[in-house]
């Protein structure tokens, strides 16, 4: 492999196109978060032909796990005051809650 080779990336049904970098061992593409969300596998090919002209392919694939499950939440308001009633001394204050 070497720098200017093409790379097809696959995310489900969804295909891009990049070249290996200046290296000639890295390269990356940029896929939106939904289409990745929404798959759980990349697969790459990188095709690269040699100075005699010899064409050869290599592919890979990676899974990955994807959470969209929203944390539970939950929050609590203690008493405002210690008897939990506003009298009218209490009332003329500032009181945290």
């Amino acid at each position: 492999v070497k720098a200017g080779d093409a790379v097809t990336v696959k995310v489900g049904t969804e295909t891009y196109q990049t070249t290996v970098n200046a290296d000639g061992k890295t390269w990356s593409v940029n896929v939106p978060g939904s289409v990745l969300a929404a798959n759980g596998d990349i697969s790459a090919t990188v095709t690269t032909r040699d100075t005699t002209g010899n064409v050869t392919t290599a592919n890979t694939s990676h899974t990955y796990g994807v959470d969209t499950v929203a944390p539970v939440a939950s929050i609590s308001i203690d008493n405002v005051t210690a008897d939990n009633v506003i009298n009218a001394s209490e009332s003329g204050q500032t009181i945290a809650v």
